[in-house]
């Protein structure tokens, strides 16, 4: 059961999977018996002929032999083994490392091996699983060609609808490598041993760069591998938190999601309330038919001619909305209905997993995410559905497995807790709590009759982590001994306010732009957004006045729209480093949601909008927006080419300002210095392409773009994975299947290395955060679970976490990070000129530990 063949999986995935699963078992029998029994082991002998021929490329003719069936035929065998059965284990036997080839060849071999098992079994009365061909078009050799693909599905029957329906049907989308542990987590010992006891995992979860990053852990220096096993040391201490199921929130999701529709309720509305996906699909019967009911005569498109200063050019086909024949008319909704189903089913199936999952997981008295990380450094639990990063409904059925007493702040805490879920986090925090004791009724109506009640819980944002605190609050509020001695478990947030802005103004020393995120004291929280919006506001005011031309004339239609909800996905986005044309899009589903028609106008207001909102957000982060832009100069320096020409210009950092280098820079002609020997990576082409062998070109005016690398607060290097992908055709007994290959020898994509570098740099210093906090809090023996920018802990130890996330933040950035990142990129490239370090503001950091609603 270990491979995943189920509905919809695709080809190339089963078959590499199972191929390196028959590598790994191959590799591992071979070590203990020898090559010629590790063959024979490995399956029955009908089995090793068509993995043989299938290794080798070739189709069998003969028919297969069912997997229950034996033979003595011996010759079947003796067609396999290189070696007599009985020759012993030798030095040459040693661990095969199978190409992409083989692995899909050998994969697609036993799954048609398995599908044919399948099908001769009469017990299921008759095949469950088949091959569904498709065809695709692909842009291949500058033509495009019909490409022949498959899936390997089921077949609907009576027999797979019992299968499908039964209570445990939900784990044949769960792989086992990957659930929870019902034991602590084994530490992680290096990057590819640890979490699981058996189970081989890689502590990074990234494509074409692991290898270069797992150079660095081997090869590296005594410090690089000491900081590693830090980082891996606290990804372990993540692990070994113990979690256990909140049964009464689970009931009642479990109540919710399984029901029908009874004389009282209507479970379909309550789950859409709840945010649950609807159980029945969404498109109507008019849509689900393939030909429209055609009440009107077809409209053609007319021929327009399109002239130049040189008369008529071309003729095209133009259409408008008018112009739409009813036939395209009904293929574009049933497209958008047919996308909205395969959305819901989606994310039914996946409430189906953590629904059931919780269920089943309730019969244990605590269970363990193991952790892995991104090549950021950010930390994920390994397991994907019913997890703490999940959504409302996954966090509302997890509490902590330990229960501490409330304290004398524990329950102050939970209800601010609670007026955070609900969308009250503008307030001060003296305020949340007083807005909780005003709805105290419709607290403890929805933690005593959750369905039967005024369901006030139903109405807020999150609304099962808010059932799971009003839970807490009333059994706090009627414990005999009082609150402060009931012990609980569930895990309280604390916020970052914007925290990739709080990193940037942090970094920059942006004291306008600080204040905004909560980086310096206030009796009330501010509002980065509102902050921003009332820029955008003043600006659009201004120019609606004047009265003068087009602008004003779009300022006067834009500003009744100017509200936060405008421009927070922009401003909000701007971490990841949104472009223009990014912020227009936003920009713009803001106002169609609104009701403008699309047309040329909404498109103007809000290329208008995007303006002044990127504008406002410039103004409000000018330090910070220069620590960006210097990152993504940076990046760029590093991985494009470059020929170095002799005696070419000298640059002096110091003396050439950011906008005159970068200018000069993109030029082919830049500082010259002792250049190091570059090398030059080419792949080889036909059969040495498939080793991946390279060639060292030796150039010393020669620079090939290289991906950004850096080291992390935590001492953890981090490397950039984006890279060209290489595609590669592979013929198996089942199809022709086209496969994607990352490796380190193909040439950086320098566009994506640039646009990437500063938000992921960001993100390496948020998870450098996260983990130092981690540390200490677990050093402390607090219980402790981090969601990037969200910090959890018990009630009653909130107040000594944020002393310690703040201390944390401080120490991150009292670290001259932009100057040892700079050091670094010089060390590593002493031939190319990096700009200099922008100038910083005057923010003072130690004004972060006295920041109320820093996080909060």
């Amino acid at each position: 059961p270990h491979p995943k063949i189920n509905v919809g999986m695709n080809a190339v995935v089963d078959n590499y999977r199972v191929g390196k699963i028959l590598e790994k078992q191959y590799n591992v029998t071979k070590k203990v018996l020898g090559a010629s029994a590790a063959a024979t082991a490995m399956l029955s002998l009908s089995t090793q002929r068509t993995i043989h021929q299938a290794k080798h490329g070739k189709v069998p003719s003969t028919p297969v032999v069912p997997f229950e069936e034996d033979t003595e035929d011996e010759s079947l065998c003796y067609g396999v083994v290189e070696h007599p059965i009985n020759s012993e284990p030798s030095p040459a036997t040693d661990s095969e490392s199978w190409s992409v080839t083989t692995v899909v060849k050998i994969g697609a071999a036993m799954i048609s091996l398995i599908v044919r098992a399948v099908e001769r079994d009469a017990t299921l009365n008759g095949a469950i699983l088949k091959i569904d061909r498709a065809e695709r078009i692909e842009k291949v050799g500058g033509r495009y060609t019909k490409i022949k693909t498959g899936v390997l599905g089921m077949r609907r029957d009576g027999v797979l609808d019992e299968l499908i329906s039964s209570p445990r049907a939900w784990r044949g989308g769960t792989s086992a490598d990957t659930m929870p542990t019902i034991i602590p987590p084994k530490p992680w010992e290096d990057l590819n041993s640890g979490a699981f006891q058996m189970i081989k995992k890689s502590a990074i979860r990234a494509k074409g760069n692991f290898r270069e990053v797992e150079g660095i852990f081997d090869n590296g220096t005594a410090k690089q591998k000491e900081d590693f096993r830090d980082t891996l040391s606290v990804l372990s201490m993540l692990g070994n938190i113990p979690w256990t199921i909140n049964r009464p929130v689970a009931m009642v999701a479990h109540h919710i999601w399984t029901s029908d529709k009874s004389n009282r309720r209507d479970y379909d509305t309550i789950r859409n309330q709840v945010g649950m996906p609807s159980q029945k699909s969404i498109v109507p019967e008019s849509l689900q038919k393939n030909e429209p009911m055609l009440s009107e005569p077809l409209a053609r498109a007319t021929p327009t001619e399109t002239h130049g200063s040189l008369g008529p050019l071309t003729v095209k086909f133009s259409h408008n909305a008018s112009q739409i024949s009813p036939i395209q008319k009904f293929e574009r909704k049933q497209k958008d209905q047919k996308k909205a189903e395969s959305e819901r089913y989606s994310l039914m199936r996946d409430m189906d997993y953590k629904i059931h999952m919780a269920r089943d997981l309730s019969q244990l008295s605590e269970f363990y995410y193991p952790h892995s990380m991104d090549f950021r450094g950010r930390a994920y639990p390994m397991h994907p559905h019913l997890q703490h990063m999940g959504g409302d409904v996954a966090r509302g059925m997890l509490s902590f497995k330990r229960a501490k007493p409330l304290g004398e702040r524990g329950l102050r805490w939970l209800k601010i807790h609670l007026a955070n879920l609900c969308g009250e986090n503008k307030i001060s925090l003296d305020e949340r709590e007083e807005w909780v004791q005003r709805h105290a009724d419709d607290v403890w109506d929805s933690a005593e009759r959750p369905i039967d009640g005024r369901r006030w819980w139903m109405q807020q944002e999150e609304p099962f982590q808010v059932l799971a605190t009003c839970i807490e609050i009333r059994n706090a509020e009627m414990h005999p001994n009082g609150p402060e001695q009931y012990l609980c478990r569930l895990p309280v947030h604390q916020d970052g306010s914007c925290n990739g802005l709080q990193h940037y103004a942090a970094m920059g020393r942006d004291a306008l732009g600080g204040a905004a995120v909560n980086l310096t004291s206030a009796e009330h929280p501010n509002d980065v957004y509102s902050k921003v919006m009332d820029r955008v506001k003043a600006k659009v005011e201004k120019t609606a006045t004047s009265g003068e031309g087009r602008m004003s004339e779009l300022a006067s239609k834009l500003l009744p729209e100017v509200n936060r909800k405008l421009v927070k996905q922009t401003v909000m986005t701007s971490v990841y480093g949104v472009t223009w044309i990014g912020a227009r899009d936003q920009i713009e589903s803001r106002l169609r949601e609104r009701g403008w028609p699309a047309g040329l106008e909404r498109r103007e207001v809000a290329r208008y909008a995007t303006d002044m909102t990127m504008s406002g957000l410039a103004e409000l982060f000018q330090d910070a927006r220069n620590v960006m832009a210097w990152l993504g100069t940076c990046a760029s320096i590093t991985s494009k080419n470059w020929k170095f020409e002799k005696g070419g210009i000298e640059i002096d950092p110091e003396e050439v300002d950011e906008k005159e280098f970068r200018k000069r820079s993109f030029n082919p002609m830049v500082r010259t210095r002792d250049v190091e020997m570059c090398k030059q990576r080419e792949l080889h082409s036909n059969a040495d392409r498939e080793k991946e062998e390279i060639e060292w070109v030796d150039d010393p005016n020669l620079h090939i773009g290289q991906p950004m690398r850096w080291t992390t607060p935590m001492g953890m290097v981090c490397v950039q994975p984006y890279r060209k992908v290489d595609n590669k055709k592979i013929n198996t007994v089942l199809q022709t299947i086209s496969v994607d290959i990352h490796s380190e020898a193909l040439p950086v994509v320098s566009a994506k290395q640039r646009s990437a570098f500063a938000p992921n740099y960001v993100h390496s210093i948020d998870s450098a955060h996260m983990m130092k906090t981690a540390e200490e809090c677990i050093g402390r023996g607090m219980d402790f679970a981090g969601v990037h920018d969200s910090f959890w802990t018990h009630p009653c130890s909130v107040d000594e976490m944020n002393v310690v996330l703040r201390d944390k933040f401080v120490e991150v950035h009292k670290e001259p990070l932009l100057e040892k990142l700079k050091a670094e990129l010089e060390e590593r490239h002493p031939h190319l000129a990096f700009p200099p370090v922008p100038k910083f503001g005057d923010l003072d950091l130690e004004e972060v530990r006295n920041s109320t609603y820093f996080f909060s």
